[in-house]
C-alpha cells in the first residue's frame, strides 16, 4: 500500500480508480451544463484539463471546489469569501490549477 509521509495511504489505488470512474455523463438539470459524474464526484479532468484523467472532486454553491489528482499526487480545496455561481468561478480555479500544477513539476514532487 502506498504511503505518504510515512504513513499509509487512507484510501487503495483501486479505490481512488473507483472514484473516477465516470458513472453517466450529460446535461445536468441543476448546474445546466455538461457534466461527467464518476460515483458521487465530478469527473474533474473533463472541467479543469490541465488536470490528469481520474482526477475527482466536486464543486459547492458559490464556487468551492474541492479535488485530488492521484496521478500528480495533488489535492486541491478552495473556499470563497464571496457568493459566485459556480461556473464564474471556473476560470479563477484553472488559473490556481496551473499555477500550482507547475509549481509541483518544476519541484519535481510529482511521480
Amino acid at each position: 500500500m502506498p504511503r505518504i509521509d510515512g504513513r499509509p495511504a487512507l484510501l487503495r489505488p483501486d479505490t481512488l480508480a473507483a472514484f473516477a470512474q465516470i458513472q453517466t455523463a450529460g446535461f445536468d438539470l441543476v448546474l445546466r451544463r455538461h457534466k461527467a459524474w464518476a460515483v458521487g464526484f465530478h469527473a474533474s479532468s473533463e472541467v479543469y484539463p490541465m488536470l490528469a484523467a481520474g482526477s475527482f472532486g466536486h464543486s459547492g454553491a458559490g464556487g468551492q471546489q474541492a479535488l485530488a489528482d492521484p496521478r500528480n499526487e495533488l489535492s486541491y480545496a478552495f473556499l470563497r469569501r464571496r457568493f459566485l455561481v459556480p461556473s464564474q468561478a471556473d476560470a479563477d480555479h484553472a488559473r490556481l490549477l496551473t499555477a500550482l500544477l507547475r509549481s509541483v513539476r518544476e519541484s519535481g514532487a510529482a511521480a
